[in-house]
């Protein structure tokens, strides 16, 4: 016969070749999100090209989203995966990122048992400011901040009298940069890491390309931030933890009335780097001024899953 119509559910969607495929019509959702079953269901790909103006599909707009944006992922796979092989690098040191919308898991569990994070590009807080080493460091890096810093300019929002926030438009790439050098505790750099490796992955129509740095409760006139004290989530240290594991409840500031919150402090358009002197309690106990880092990305629906740290 010089054509077929297959109808079926679960035995055409995967592990059945179709020969000469030239028409889709696919009345399912991406159900719970298995990239792998999606991936699968494609049987539209591949050795086409001799009659790829023949083809045709019908989708639901989740269906055809996951398709598109899964080309993004597989991009990022694979430059992760050059950068092993250019830098020479064991395979078993590859911590997995994945560029797929949280909704997505990568694979089903059945086949590949693997932690995993699922994250939006929204907000980064620097929660562990106990490590001994964040204060040895803190005035140079308040210098290199310094030397980026252009018109300083108060954020409109704030209606604060006695004290202000300020922001500062800054080079992308020089935003990078001190975000990878920015000293911090392990765990809150492997975050940070896969934020900016995110930022980076993103595709061209998504990526971010302005960046402000942005002083919070800054002086203009004597040119510093003023001393902001944060707490313990219980005001007494957690005994089961070193002090260097032990976490502050949250470097922002809250609404008030004259305040919207640190949350709203941020350039819409632009990658917003907040910048904290914290002065850390432990307890009773009054440590070493650190500074640190608060990161709003702009509005995107955004995200990826990513590998567990253990």
């Amino acid at each position: 016969h010089p054509g077929w119509i297959l109808i079926g559910g679960n035995k055409l969607e995967r592990g059945f070749t179709i020969e000469n495929l030239a028409v889709t019509y696919m009345p399912r959702s991406t159900g719970v999100g298995n990239v792998d079953v999606i991936q699968q269901r494609g049987r539209f790909f591949g050795y086409k090209r001799k009659y790829k103006d023949l083809l045709r599909g019908w989708f639901f707009d989740d269906h055809i989203q996951a398709y598109i944006s899964y080309v993004d992922h597989e991009k990022s796979i694979r430059q992760q995966l050059g950068d092993l092989d250019r830098n020479n690098d064991e395979l078993s040191t590859w911590r997995r990122r994945f560029l797929l919308d949280p909704a997505y898991q990568p694979v089903r569990a059945q086949v590949i048992s693997l932690g995993i994070n699922h994250k939006r590009l929204s907000v980064f807080k620097q929660h562990q400011l106990f490590e001994p080493t964040l204060g040895k460091l803190r005035d140079s890096f308040i210098e290199r901040i310094d030397s980026l810093l252009t018109d300083v300019i108060p954020f409109p929002n704030d209606m604060r009298v006695d004290s202000k926030n300020y922001y500062s438009p800054i080079d992308f790439s020089d935003a990078l940069s001190l975000l990878t050098d920015w000293p911090m505790a392990a765990i809150n750099r492997s975050e940070l890491d896969d934020i900016i490796w995110a930022l980076q992955a993103l595709p061209d129509e998504l990526k971010v390309q302005n960046a402000v740095l942005a002083l919070m409760d800054f002086d203009p006139v004597a040119e510093e931030l003023r001393i902001r004290e944060r707490s313990l989530p219980n005001a007494t240290p957690d005994t089961s933890k070193l002090p260097e594991d032990q976490a502050i409840a949250n470097i922002f500031q809250g609404r008030s009335s004259a305040y919207p919150g640190d949350s709203e402090m941020k350039i819409d358009d632009a990658l917003t780097i907040q910048v904290h002197l914290v002065r850390p309690l432990y307890g009773k106990k009054k440590c070493e001024l650190v500074v640190a880092l608060g990161l709003i990305v702009p509005p995107t629906t955004s995200g990826f899953v990513v590998e567990a740290t253990l």
